[in-house]
């Protein structure tokens, strides 16, 4: 019966200590490094800068005609969202633009490459200045006639009646 008693005794020690340490060792094995996605990508940065027509836009919005694309027959565009933070050079705010204006965006090309070979690219402008304004185009009101027509002309029967 002693030896019982001594043998539950070690099994009960045992089982305390050893347990713990087996529950330790197995959460280690069961911690991984996280998955590609969300590792720390690969971010670069590159400073560009574009000039072209305003044809778009919004509070904090702009879109900038910078040419065409004769083999497609397409116009090239590109959008930017314009936060408080962007420098605005020869104007107020993003309000004073109108449309047909000529600006020139500076602006950085962040692109994120991940381990996946995925890549997330984000265009952030950085400095909007103003150009030239608008083309007048001329008043539609003017380019109607005021004169009124004359007076139809008579139609007249063959020649020598």
């Amino acid at each position: 019966m002693v030896k019982a008693l001594v043998g539950l005794v070690i099994f009960g020690f045992i089982h305390i200590i050893v347990n713990p340490l087996y529950l330790q060792l197995r959460a280690e094995d069961v911690t991984q490094p996280a998955p590609a996605s969300q590792q720390q990508p690969l971010k670069t940065v590159a400073h560009k800068t574009v000039e072209g027509v305003v044809t778009g836009l919004s509070g904090n919005f702009m879109a900038v005609q910078y040419g065409r694309d004769e083999t497609q027959q397409v116009c090239l565009e590109m959008a930017f969202n314009v936060d408080p933070n962007v420098k605005i050079e020869h104007k107020q705010s993003i309000k004073d633009f109108v449309m047909g204006d000529t600006v020139f965006v500076s602006y950085d090309l962040i692109s994120e490459k991940f381990d996946d070979d995925t890549e997330l690219k984000k265009i952030v402008a950085t400095k909007i200045s103003f150009v030239r304004p608008a083309q007048k185009r001329p008043d539609e009101a003017a380019l109607v006639s005021t004169e009124e027509e004359p007076e139809s002309l008579p139609i007249k029967g063959p020649k020598g009646e």
